[in-house]
């Protein structure tokens, strides 16, 4: 369906989610700094050229999920914001690509455009030119990964809600939502033993967990790209 060096990731779900809790600029700053992290301790096979283009759409999908729930922070809004965002970085991958992604691979990479061309034809032979390639091939695909990335973010919401709602004092998932939401978005907290239990108790170790299992997922990354010795 697309050339093999179009990889499908999710690695824009840190950046969608640090815009939703904490705004835009810290989307695209988490965005830029998975791909440091990346280049640092994986190392790059691209000549940066990778790295650079995943920033690029990173950061314009995050940035404008952020910018449209930071205006009026509802659930609606966050959705409307994904699905925005999406469209967005699906469009712009089209110039980003075309003008500067592409080139560079070209340049750096010292691949020729006429093999990057052949991938695609090999597909779709009419696809002659590289913006036809990127309106019917690239342009889709990302609208679709920023989609999915959209899903597990709702997911994960879902996933945290659930998580602080068990235990053995029972607290309905929709009160938990609510005392999660409205803490975000700086309202007042209903007031009660569950706001208590949410946000005092359960709330902050499932967060300490999930950090911990990051940074363990982090030094396993680390430990992977280690020359052998």
């Amino acid at each position: 369906l697309i050339p093999s060096f179009v990889k499908m990731d999710f690695s824009d779900l840190p950046a969608l989610l640090g815009a939703f809790a904490l705004g835009p600029v810290y989307g695209v700053v988490i965005s830029f700094m998975k791909n440091l992290l990346h280049i640092i301790i994986k190392g790059t096979s691209t000549a940066c050229v990778g790295e650079l283009c995943n920033f690029m759409l990173g950061a314009v999908f995050s940035a404008v999920a952020g910018f449209v729930y930071k205006r009026h922070k509802s659930r609606k809004t966050a959705i409307l914001g994904a699905i925005a965002g999406a469209a967005v970085m699906a469009v712009f991958s089209v110039p980003s690509n075309y003008f500067i992604t592409y080139p560079a691979y070209v340049l750096f990479y010292h691949m020729p455009l006429e093999a990057i061309l052949g991938m695609y034809q090999a597909i779709l032979p009419s696809a002659d030119s590289l913006i036809k390639c990127l309106v019917i091939f690239n342009m889709p695909f990302t609208l679709v990964k920023g989609l999915l990335d959209a899903v597990l973010c709702l997911l994960t919401a879902a996933t945290l809600c659930l998580c602080v709602s068990l235990g053995s004092v029972a607290v309905p998932i929709g009160d938990t939502a609510a005392v999660i939401w409205n803490a975000m978005r700086g309202l007042e907290l209903p007031r009660g033993i569950s706001r208590t239990i949410i946000l005092g108790v359960r709330l902050p170790r499932v967060l300490a967990t999930a950090l911990c299992g990051g940074a363990l997922a982090l030094c396993g990354a680390a430990m992977q790209g280690l020359p052998v010795s």
